[in-house]
């Protein structure tokens, strides 16, 4: 996890010149076109200007952490730290806080609980509060779940890909080829 800060920092630290001036070197290009398009096409869109110009660094660096741990993962003897569930179960927990924190901000705690739940009957209101609280819990819960499966599945569909290369080598190393056995024994 260090080395992925580490690289962050060092792969994005010329891309506030290349926005301001318009020159940089390739890496820092390619970073702030990255970061501009994260901007451009999954922050705005989701948040609204306003509020997406708060929330932009955590979305970055929570959105370039994940790419660059699962990259980091992916060089010969190295471990993605996203395959514990610890690592995914502390991102769970900073959005499940973002997002209670962030409503409550945004709406003042009784207009957030408030607003939880849509326009229904008020004989559904109780149940409808109780099913919004408990989907406000099984979002994280569920995306923490959802990377770590995806991680650890990758990971398991590789090392049955490198076991079946070696069972198949002593499998053919211990059946005789056709060529070596008598004819006689054939009939």
């Amino acid at each position: 996890q260090l080395a992925a800060l580490l690289m962050i920092l060092v792969a994005f630290s010329g891309v506030p010149g290349y926005l301001r001036s318009g020159k940089g070197d390739y890496v820092s290009r390619l970073m702030g076109g990255f970061a501009l398009w994260l901007r451009d096409d999954l922050v705005e869109p989701a948040m609204g200007k306003e509020l997406s110009a708060k929330l932009l660094p955590l979305m970055m660096f929570l959105f370039f952490f994940i790419l660059f741990q699962n990259v980091m993962g992916l060089t010969p003897m190295s471990v993605t730290p996203t395959a514990s569930i610890f690592v995914t179960g502390a991102l769970a927990l900073i959005t499940f806080t973002l997002m209670i924190a962030g409503g409550i901000i945004a709406q003042g705690p009784v207009d957030f609980f408030k607003n939880l739940v849509p326009h229904v009957p008020g004989f559904l209101w109780p149940l409808m509060f109780l099913i919004e609280v408990a989907g406000l819990i099984i979002k994280p819960v569920a995306l923490m779940i959802r990377l770590f499966a995806t991680i650890t599945g990758g990971h398991l569909v590789v090392l049955s890909f490198m076991a079946l290369i070696f069972f198949s080598t002593v499998v053919c190393a211990v059946t005789p080829s056709p060529q070596s056995a008598r004819p006689s024994a054939w009939l």
